[in-house]
């Protein structure tokens, strides 16, 4: 491990690393048209020029930089949005003992990537706590811009903020609330400079390719290199036909949005009875989904009275907890939504297995930022024993880690 970490290892580059080391080294390659985007190559070389290593060992160390500053820094901005230091420990330790975060030390991008979407939502909670117009707001829409651009000359990310903007914006529609009414404004702002920052990104990255003699969106045609074809596959409903934590990434953003269900109604379908059935029994369900979907249709009658008496508790709690979700709500659904829209992603487009699609959702700041909101806004009252729940995540989550890093050693680590 320790050779591979220090980049002596005999084999020069490490899956997609290869690919960022031949960009870095030579510009005019065709990786440019597949999904491998500028930023990180350009760091890579400038980086290397000026530390006198080869490309291997700069990726390296500069990730390991990187997801260092990332992991520490996603405690600040967690603190900023949580005010329970219980929650804020377990969600942060469930970010930093992701089986994902592996990939912050193997000079792939998670880790420039998580410090830009960590930086882009302080700016966003920043936001929406506030209630008056200033220079410092001004100040947080121009990160969000500048952010954003970043973010996607770093990583293919338009079609997925597309989605989750466009998703958060048309559940907070449904809510009908007057709270939401007054913040609509600000919640359309941040929504357009996200997406013109993407399209801003995407643009720069496509002139390069057309400067390449590639076509500006190469890298869309280029999916059916990377054997990619979209369709509908159920079997990926039961089985990822990969790694577990693929399947979990498949699951876990849905489970996690359903929470939040409370007296939404669309076309008259009350969205509360999704999270009733699946929070029935949230150990079956995370183990595996579908097992805890058919659980909670079966013992629905039996459960009738304590799902009754959690509204009722809900009633009762404190005003400030409830508003406290309501101020990031829209945080909450765009956030839940990015890591969902990879999760729906994969689901349509990969015909033999969803490759990748647990560090999609587990390696990446937006599935734990939703998590922390919805823990914060109390409704973890749903889940029973929450303590053995939480302990028995971070065991199994620390685990895989561990293995991860030793099959990252042995060059037998899957992306």
């Amino acid at each position: 491990i320790l050779y591979r970490l220090k980049g002596e290892s005999a084999i020069t580059g490490y899956m997609d690393l290869t690919h960022y080391i031949s960009l870095s080294e030579n510009p005019n390659t065709d990786g440019w048209r597949t999904a491998f985007y500028p930023l990180w190559p350009y760091l890579i070389k400038i980086t290397k020029n000026i530390l006198r290593l080869d490309s291997h060992q700069t990726a390296i160390l500069m990730s390991s930089i990187i997801g260092m500053i990332c992991l520490l820094s996603s405690r600040y901005v967690l603190k900023k949005i949580v005010n329970d230091r219980n929650i804020l420990d377990l969600t942060w330790y469930l970010y930093c003992l992701s089986p994902m975060t592996i990939f912050f030390f193997v000079g792939y991008t998670e880790a420039i990537f998580g410090l830009e979407s960590w930086i882009l939502i302080l700016c966003t909670a920043n936001l929406l706590k506030s209630n008056q117009c200033n220079k410092t707001e001004n100040l947080y829409y121009i990160i969000i811009l500048v952010t954003s651009i970043l973010i996607n000359l770093t990583r293919p990310t338009l079609v997925q903020s597309m989605l989750s903007l466009t998703g958060s914006l048309l559940l907070i529609f449904f809510t009908k609330d007057n709270y939401h009414s007054l913040k609509l404004k600000k919640y359309i702002k941040i929504s357009i400079l996200i997406i013109v920052g993407s399209c801003i990104g995407y643009a720069i990255y496509g002139i390069l390719l057309m400067n390449g003699g590639f076509r500006f969106l190469e890298p869309f045609y280029a999916q059916e290199a990377w054997k990619k074809s979209f369709g509908i596959r159920p079997i990926y409903l039961f089985t990822s036909r990969s790694p577990l934590i693929d399947y979990w990434g498949l699951y876990y953003p849905f489970i996690i949005l359903c929470a939040s269900f409370d007296n939404i109604k669309i076309v008259g379908f009350d969205l509360s009875i999704i999270k009733n059935i699946l929070f029935r029994s949230l150990p079956i369900t995370l183990v595996y989904p579908p097992f805890g979907f058919i659980y909670g249709i079966l013992s629905k009658d039996k459960n009738a009275s304590k799902i009754k008496d959690y509204k009722r508790t809900r009633e009762r709690e404190e005003i400030n907890i409830e508003n406290n979700f309501k101020e990031l709500q829209f945080l909450f659904l765009y956030t839940i939504l990015f890591a969902f829209s990879h999760s729906l992603i994969c689901l349509f487009t990969q015909p033999f297995y969803m490759k990748s699609l647990g560090r999609y959702v587990f390696g990446q700041p937006y599935f734990y930022v939703a998590v922390s909101i919805m823990l914060s806004s109390k409704k973890i009252k749903l889940i029973k024993k929450p303590k053995m729940v939480f302990s028995g995540t971070i065991m199994i989550s620390s685990g895989l880690l561990f293995k991860h890093f030793l099959d990252f050693g042995y060059g037998k680590l899957l992306p």
